[in-house]
């Protein structure tokens, strides 16, 4: 999980130095793709720790 944080992080300063180099087009291919990538990240950690709450609570 702590991998996967640090992609993220990683990720979303790339995404803040590419929005400078695109003008603040949030609409370039380059934001978009860079932006689609940390969003996959973003839904596998969300789904890690949904499924970490639904085993610790099952449980009870």
């Amino acid at each position: 999980m702590l991998a996967l944080m640090d992609q993220i992080s990683q990720l979303q300063a790339e995404l803040v130095q590419l929005f400078g180099r695109c003008n603040g087009r949030l609409t370039d291919p380059q934001m978009v793709r860079k932006s689609q990538q940390l969003d996959r990240l973003v839904t596998i950690v969300q789904r890690i720790r949904l499924q970490e709450h639904n085993r610790r609570y099952s449980a009870m």
